[in-house]
């Protein structure tokens, strides 16, 4: 299930936008693609839904001791396994509180110094992340009240620009990295979108 930054009938509640079939029609596309460049520009591509989710990780570095995952904020930690033949058995699980423990908002483990000295290099973890299960959820989440005003205020402003709609626009965000979007973000609608990021990889 794909989860938005917003749905029709609440940008209608704030935009008091006309309804219509064919502008309902347009402004569900806005919102999907507002959305996917939401994530884009915070940098996981389907963070907005919460989801059970399996990763590995390379370990990059003797005693490294804290991993971001791929996706946050994170409900809960179901399994984690350190090995080193990649096979994570059962026997290279280690336990939550007594081996790692967990920062969920920001999507961390944390790992003492004394239990990494005698950990191998690969790592797995199976969690649960993402922001909301739906968008319903998401829209009744008040974390994520910003990020719903600013989706509202962009899906307006693509409604009404005239110029090269539609035209893709490079965007960077922390580390350099870039990501290619058809939404012409606008400059308040960045800085909202930049806190998350900055909490994302502080």
């Amino acid at each position: 299930m794909t989860v938005n930054a917003t749905d029709v009938t609440t940008f209608k509640a704030w935009s008091g936008h006309p309804a219509t079939a064919d502008a309902d029609a347009r402004i569900s596309e806005l919102i999907t693609s507002v959305s996917r460049a939401f994530e884009g520009y915070i940098g996981a591509h389907d963070i907005f839904e919460a989801v059970e989710r399996t990763e590995d990780y390379d370990v990059v570095r003797d005693y490294q001791k804290t991993f971001a995952l791929n996706i946050f904020p994170v409900t809960a930690v179901a399994s984690v396994h350190y090995d080193t033949g990649w096979d994570f058995g059962a026997g290279a699980e280690v336990t939550e509180g007594t081996d790692f423990v967990v920062d969920l908002d920001r999507g961390r483990l944390q790992f003492p110094t004394s239990s990494m000295r005698k950990w191998p290099k690969a790592l797995r973890v199976k969690y649960t992340g993402g922001f909301a299960a739906n968008t319903a959820a998401f829209l009744a989440d008040a974390r994520w009240d910003t990020l719903v005003h600013a989706a509202n205020v962009q899906v307006q402003f693509e409604l009404q620009r005239k110029d090269s709609p539609g035209s893709n626009r490079e965007f960077s965000r922390q580390g350099g990295a870039t990501f290619t979007s058809e939404v012409k973000l606008l400059d308040h609608v960045e800085t909202v979108l930049r806190r998350f990021a900055r909490f994302r990889y502080a």
